[in-house]
């Protein structure tokens, strides 16, 4: 756990419309960096492990058989998920499930079909490792339910999304609901404030139950960081 939390200290990743660039410096060990282009992806995978370890998202291209790994916990690995979900090389939904449903490895491969298409017509889902440690519906202790804001306090449309073994994961499956609106919903050259406007008007409000003393979460504040970090400020 030491080591993952340091991770962000000696890992970096960065990216352009180009390249996806790793950056790694390991304490006591010799320095390394290395790019891999997008055009290149052919298949992405997220492997989900338990709290004592760091996420890995696994990416396959045409010009080597090895993956190119990057911790969740490194520097700038959050920012490029969003960056991979956002163009079409993760499905949002499936990312939902990879980070939810316990440890597994859920993988978004390219299709074989004409490489001209735009690239969320040319990837499908194929999920190569079912989670494991499953619990029977009922027995998680937190739930996540659902609300509409476009029928803002009316119960009648709340529908529940499912249960969770922690508080932690009831909010990462809020987060990635309302990521997958703002994807859906980001036109290019839109302003953060007009982002928001649509979300709230729009969107769906995930919210967990209970709450921990002490915890807390709130979909529109999570809405509105997300817009300033995909639009900039106004």
């Amino acid at each position: 756990m030491t080591e993952s939390k340091n991770l962000e200290h000696w890992f970096e990743v960065a990216w352009d419309d180009e390249f996806i660039y790793r950056n790694v410096s390991p304490p006591g060990q010799e320095s390394w960096h290395d790019k891999f282009r997008w055009q290149d992806l052919i298949r992405v995978c997220f492997e989900a492990l338990d709290y004592l370890h760091s996420d890995n998202i696994y990416f396959l291209t045409s010009k080597q058989p090895e993956s190119y790994v990057v911790p969740t916990e490194a520097k700038g690995a959050s920012a490029l998920w969003f960056e991979v979900i956002k163009t079409g090389f993760f499905d949002a939904e499936l990312a939902i499930k990879a980070a939810t449903t316990g440890s597994g490895i859920y993988c978004w491969e390219k299709k074989q079909i004409d490489t001209t298409m735009p690239p969320e017509n040319q990837w499908d889902a194929r999920l190569y490792l079912q989670a494991d440690g499953e619990h029977a519906p009922g027995d998680m202790p937190f739930k996540v339910f659902v609300d509409q804001n476009s029928h803002y306090q009316d119960q009648s449309n709340r529908y529940e999304h499912g249960e969770f073994e922690s508080f932690e994961t009831a909010v990462a499956a809020c987060k990635l609901i309302i990521d997958q609106y703002l994807i859906t919903a980001f036109k290019k050259g839109m302003s953060a404030a007009e982002l928001y406007e649509n979300y709230v008007t729009f969107g769906e409000d995930p919210f967990v139950v209970p709450i921990p003393e002490g915890a807390e979460f709130s979909a529109w504040v999570y809405a509105k960081q997300r817009c300033f970090e995909m639009c900039g400020a106004d």
